[in-house]
């Protein structure tokens, strides 16, 4: 399960908060447990902010504390996942280092923590564990005992980069409903691996606008019912959204869509796919 925001759960937890039952303002809260327990994240400083409250009993199970104050410039870092039998915990302080911390969901024993040396990108369960994109350059496969399994690097490891945010890096990390193939881009560029990381393809699908400048708007790529958002706008070169699609009548494909309302499409293993524009957005594949 993914964190689920919930407008009951924030009002209970609004009033612990009043009640100074718990330490500072709830940022993240979700039920769990057939809505009979709820997590909740505050944004405390150098005071305990994790909580996990029973509302049957109307008591604070445990608390614990975040290794980062959330930095108000990356808060989409700051999560909550819940999957099987425990929960991960997501922070970031920006350039200065992010972390995923695992806890057992009933009890709050700790499992273990992976760290990074930069802000996370993108965040999302995937298999047994937890697939996380960072501004370091890496993306990483995090299994459920919080270590690292897989990486891919996106940046050239002999390269310099001075500045901490001009580091090539995963974006709108997603992956198919079989959980075979995982996807990103950075920038224009379109990737795709396979479920240990390992490189397939990447292709430039950017389009001269006619401004001698390049971008796209949205990118969906293969497979329903599964979406990973980004809103993420350092300047016009850049993708926003990836999405898996899934039809019977034909393997995956990524349907690309540009700023210039143009649409193109690839098949799995990188190839472009002939399309016909219908007047109400769709596409049909020839």
């Amino acid at each position: 399960m993914i964190q689920r925001q919930n407008k009951s759960a924030f009002k209970i937890a609004k009033g612990l908060y009043i009640q100074k039952r718990i330490s500072g303002i709830p940022r993240v809260c979700f039920p769990i447990c057939n809505a009979n327990k709820i997590l909740i994240k505050t944004h405390a400083i150098k005071k305990p902010n994790i909580y996990l409250y029973d509302t049957e009993d109307d008591k604070i199970l445990w608390v614990k504390k975040s290794k980062f104050l959330t930095s108000s410039y990356v808060p989409d870092s700051s999560k909550i996942f819940c999957f099987n039998d425990q929960i991960a915990i997501t922070d970031s302080s920006g350039v200065r280092g992010s972390c995923i911390k695992y806890y057992e969901v009933l009890t709050g024993n700790f499992i273990g923590e992976f760290l990074a040396n930069n802000m996370w990108t993108d965040l999302l369960i995937f298999r047994d564990g937890m697939l996380a994109g960072c501004r370091d350059g890496y993306l990483y496969f995090i299994d459920k005992q919080a270590k690292l399994k897989y990486k891919f690097c996106v940046k050239d490891p002999n390269e310099n980069y001075p500045n901490p945010y001009g580091i090539p890096s995963p974006f709108c990390v997603t992956f198919d409903k079989e959980q075979n193939y995982v996807a990103f881009n950075y920038y224009t560029t379109l990737y795709l691996l396979n479920s240990k990381l390992e490189f397939i393809w990447k292709k430039d699908i950017g389009v001269d606008t006619g401004d001698n400048k390049k971008g796209l708007i949205e990118l969906e790529f293969d497979l329903q019912n599964r979406t990973a958002k980004v809103d993420y706008s350092i300047d016009i070169e850049c993708i926003t959204k990836i999405e898996f699609l899934e039809n019977e009548s034909f393997r995956p494909h990524i349907k690309v869509i540009f700023n210039n309302k143009k649409m193109k499409n690839f098949d799995i293993d990188g190839l472009e796919i002939n399309q016909v524009k219908k007047t109400s957005g769709d596409i049909m594949l020839n």
